[in-house]
């Protein structure tokens, strides 16, 4: 599936979770403070999934790797 990111952010959560795991390629994940996050490549950006007691909080979407700090910090 090929979609800007201006354009996935508008989608519904529901939906942006479900192209992921269609489409999404799952790179990493890391557990801090209770909070559990995965992130995953989509197209030509990042997106986050973030997790509290097994639910689904929210879903960031970022095309920096300043973001990626925690992930590569807890690949070491």
């Amino acid at each position: 599936m090929k979609i800007s990111r201006r354009e996935y952010d508008k989608l519904p959560v529901a939906i942006r979770e479900g192209a992921l795991h269609l489409w999404g390629t799952a790179m990493l994940s890391y557990s801090r403070q209770g909070e559990f996050r995965q992130l995953y490549r989509f197209n030509n950006f990042f997106v986050e999934k973030c997790y509290a007691n097994h639910n689904l909080t929210r879903i960031n979407s970022f095309a920096t790797i300043k973001p990626l700090k925690p992930y590569l910090g807890s690949a070491e």
